[in-house]
Formats: C-alpha cells, structure tokens, sequence
C-alpha cells in the first residue's frame, strides 16, 4: 500500500500486498500489496531509539509508552514505529477496542507549519479520491493545529518493500518475479489514481522504504 506519506497495497493469497501510506507516514502497501495516504517523510532511522543528542533543539521531549494521543485520549501509545527529523511514528491501541493506528508526530515546527499551511489540502484531496484505493494506506483521524500536530492511519503490520526484497531472495527466480509483477501492479494502480487527478498528486519520494506490505 502507498502511504500518503507513501505506501500502497495489493490482494492476492500467497504474498501479502504493497500500499503507499500518508505523504508523512507516506509509503505503499501491497497485500502483502501497495499506495499513499498523505504528505511524507521517509524514516531513516529505523525503529532505534533516539538519544537525547539526537533529539531537535526546542520541540517537546519524546513520548512514552502509556501516553495518549493529544485531544484523543482514548488512544494509548503501544510501541514506538520509527522517527526521525521530522519526529515520531507510534503504534497506538484504543483503549476499549482492539483497533490498532499508526500515529505521526510531527515534532519539527517548520514542518508543522508545512502541514497546516499546505499539506492539509493535498491529505485531504488523496483521502477524498484515494482514500477508499485498496493500495492507499487510509488516514483516520489527525490534528493539525495543536500544539503538537499528528496523523493517524491504518497500521499496516507487513513490514516494508525494502524489507521483502531482502527476504525474497531466498525464493527461486520465476517466484520472485511473479511476486515484482504483482507488486508492481499494486503500486502503479495507486500512483494512476493520484495521477489522473486535475492536478495530479504527485508522491516524491517513492522508494521500497515507502512501500508497505500489508496482510
């Protein structure tokens, strides 16, 4: 699946798909398939934990395990994702369901002020004409005007494209190229969706890092 930020995503039995997710979260997920959700920044970080060196003068300290989401305090932080320059990605649980989120803070004030400012308009263009694309990562909720803005979006628990790569090596050759042929399939039925649009929406930042594989 394509995540907004960049994920996208596509059905078939054997493989999970790829879908891109959010232009912030933004990847593909495939099913184990692929598409994007909203505005992004790729993690460069991995799932290490940042030092304190590490942390962007001036923004507020990290969250914690057992922290609730601002203004939604019905979803508790389970697990840290990811970060970055940007901030931080959290798995969260809501309290009372067994729904699970991924949750993007954005930790960077010119960020931030990007977000309120311009990505508002594109997350809401790829929702409205994307967000029902079985390759695009949905966004659920978000808050952009708090003190510290989020994006919530369906947690896509696959893994990544880069990471499937990596994987698929130890499967003979017309395996792993029936699996490039439908996940690339994925991937270009959610950009073509974004693309066709009057103006098109474009991802920036597409890469296997930014492809989530979903199922």
């Amino acid at each position: 699946r394509l995540h907004s930020c960049g994920h996208a995503t596509a059905r078939e039995s054997a493989f999970p798909t790829a879908r891109t997710a959010d232009m912030l979260y933004r990847t593909l997920a495939h099913r184990r398939s692929p598409m994007t959700t909203e505005p992004h920044q790729p993690n460069e970080e991995g799932t290490r934990e940042r030092t304190p060196a590490q942390v962007p003068v001036g923004v507020p300290a990290p969250f914690a395990v057992g922290d609730t989401v601002p203004n939604r305090e019905m979803w508790v932080l389970e697990r840290k994702l990811g970060g970055g320059g940007f901030g931080e990605v959290w798995l969260a649980r809501h309290e009372w369901k067994e729904d699970r989120v991924a949750v993007k803070f954005c930790l960077d004030s010119t960020i931030g002020r990007k977000l309120v400012l311009h990505e508002k308009k594109v997350i809401a263009r790829v929702m409205k004409y994307g967000g029902d694309h079985p390759n695009v990562v949905p966004l659920i909720d978000c808050n952009l005007t708090g003190e510290i803005p989020w994006l919530m979006y369906e947690y896509v628990e696959g893994g990544t494209l880069a990471e499937a790569i990596i994987e698929a090596r130890r499967f003979p050759p017309p395996r792993r190229l029936g699996r490039a042929v439908r996940i690339l399939h994925d991937i270009a039925a959610a950009l073509a969706t974004m693309h066709r649009l009057n103006p098109p929406i474009v991802h920036r930042d597409l890469k296997p890092q930014n492809v989530l594989m979903a199922g």
